[in-house]
């Protein structure tokens, strides 16, 4: 059995793929990461940036997620 890749990626690239179809790359990443091809590296810290950024009114207002989806969103790196 081929081992997965245990990859770190920047908070950035990953509240980048909550644009969807605006950043591409970001969201093939996510998707990835849905779909456990790799393993996310994180830390309590990185996940809590990751709320952090993800709840900005700029960040909602351009990826145009309901409170909901943006937990679920999370929820998706810490089940990683």
């Amino acid at each position: 059995m081929r081992k997965k890749l245990k990859v770190v990626v920047d908070t950035n690239v990953l509240v980048s793929a909550s644009f969807h179809k605006l950043s591409p790359i970001p969201n093939k990443i996510y998707q990835a990461l849905k779909n456990q091809k790799f393993i996310l590296v994180t830390s309590p810290e990185i996940i809590e940036e990751i709320g952090d950024v993800i709840n900005r009114s700029y960040v909602i207002a351009r990826s145009r997620m309901s409170q909901e989806l943006r937990k679920a969103f999370i929820d998706i790196f810490v089940a990683g």
